[in-house]
């Protein structure tokens, strides 16, 4: 089993660390043979191949977590050039017992992903699983990839969604959290506000607190009521957080002075930017509302 590039975050928000972390995976992440160029579906017709469907079948076990090296990355790049006809093969694996098949295929599918197309349900399900804290190299970003798609086209992944806000994995949970109120979505609403909030506090995970911010905020007035109930036992951190996402909420700034003099308490924690409006440069490319429901 090789070693790898630290695992991947998709806003680094929360590092495997202490006792819990998770062993290596077998997947390499800087194979010298083989690269991900990150083509877009449909940019590079000349980079796929054709293989046969037996060739595909057999790079698809070759996902498979084992003790051969290269062969999961070397199957992973290939079954990447040869969409269309990869797809059906690599919904079949979503079924897979085996974790890190299941992941690769569902990340395969989501880079491929056309909303206009149907795809196998357990799809759903496995993106959601994708939001947990986990072993693959930072160039197989699972759990950045699942965000966006789940933020623009997850109402199929509702109730998964709602029951990762239970998950173990403190990432997981988080990211359910954050989706579902980007989404706009009332489903287990209080639930989904108490973790944002609490992600308002000083931790050890980088980011969350702005994420967080931006999630509240995009819900609107409903958050209001559980934004003032937490202030008073809120730690340093985020009693000014909560104080600007109830001032922004209750009485909107009219000029870029008030805005500016509202984030001043802000300054001292990184907060720099309007953390309404410009997120994290890992997770930049999501397409959010900017604006409270």
């Amino acid at each position: 089993m090789e070693a790898l590039d630290p695992p991947q975050n998709p806003a680094k928000p929360f590092p495997s660390t202490g006792p819990g972390a998770a062993e290596p995976s077998p997947i390499e992440a800087d194979p010298p043979h083989s690269s991900d160029d990150g083509t877009a579906p449909g940019e590079a017709a000349q980079h796929r191949k054709a293989l046969s469907a037996a060739a595909i079948a057999k790079h698809v076990q070759d996902l498979h977590d084992d003790d051969i090296r290269w062969n999961a990355t070397d199957a992973f790049h290939m079954l990447d050039t040869c969409f269309p006809a990869a797809q059906g093969p690599l919904e079949a694996a979503l079924h897979s017992d085996d974790w890190q098949q299941r992941q690769l295929a569902a990340y395969l599918l989501a880079k491929h992903f056309d909303p206009q197309a149907s795809i196998d349900p357990k799809f759903w399900e496995v993106l959601v699983e994708a939001l947990a804290d986990d072993d693959l190299p930072e160039t197989i970003p699972n759990a950045q990839q699942a965000t966006r798609i789940l933020t623009d086209y997850g109402e199929p992944a509702l109730p998964y969604l709602v029951r990762g806000l239970d998950a173990m994995d403190s990432q997981q949970h988080f990211l359910c959290a954050c989706i579902l109120a980007w989404r706009g979505e009332t489903q287990a609403r209080a639930k989904t506000i108490q973790i944002l909030i609490e992600h308002l506090q000083d931790n050890d995970f980088d980011c969350d607190a702005r994420l967080a911010c931006h999630a509240l905020y995009t819900l609107g007035p409903p958050v209001q009521p559980y934004l003032e109930a937490a202030w008073s036992d809120a730690d340093a951190q985020a009693r000014p957080l909560i104080t600007l996402i109830l001032d922004e909420l209750v009485l909107p700034p009219n000029t870029w002075e008030e805005s500016q003099r509202r984030r001043a308490d802000l300054e001292s924690m990184d907060f720099a930017c309007d953390p309404f409006r410009r997120l994290p440069g890992d997770i930049e490319g999501l397409d959010i509302p900017r604006t409270p429901r």
